[in-house]
């Protein structure tokens, strides 16, 4: 629902952002959900592409601007992890473990709805911004969450 809060306010920006959500729909309340679905119909800039493919969403990743992410509670999200190997920078409404967004200059923390709005237009409209935070999010993503970590992984874990 923030998410389509969002792209109803970003549609203010004249066309220049275009939002895609991804993602199986909540199966836990249907009378929610249809609501959910009425109001992205009504977000001309909106589209709610279901649930897909790994492979798709990396692909659709990778030909994206800005990774956002709504959710309250989360862990370390590998969506993060997937943005960042794309290089695209990701603004979070609540999540930041360890503070790495912004400790590593590969996206932002809001932390308010009207913070995580001003920070996806800054990056939409700020080429050189998100240009910067993508090649760092890939080097981080690179450094600390691909493969060639895994040797050292093991050896923490041992």
């Amino acid at each position: 629902q923030v998410f389509v809060s969002l792209a109803r306010r970003l549609e203010r920006m004249n066309g220049h952002v275009k939002c895609l959500m991804i993602g199986a729909a909540a199966d836990w309340d249907a009378h929610w959900q249809a609501q959910l679905e009425n109001e992205m119909k009504r977000a001309k800039n909106l589209d709610y592409l279901g649930p897909l493919p790994l492979g798709k969403v990396n692909a659709i990743m990778a030909k994206s601007h800005v990774f956002v992410n709504t959710s309250q509670y989360e862990g370390f999200p590998n969506t993060f992890i997937q943005a960042w190997m794309r290089k695209v920078p990701v603004v979070s409404l609540h999540v930041d473990p360890d503070n790495v967004l912004t400790r590593h200059d590969i996206g932002m923390h809001a932390g308010t709805f009207e913070k995580l709005c001003e920070n996806v237009k800054e990056l939409v409209m700020n080429q050189p911004l998100r240009a910067r935070m993508g090649e760092n999010a890939r080097s981080y993503a690179y450094a600390n969450h691909s493969e060639g970590n895994i040797d050292e992984l093991v050896k923490r874990f041992l």
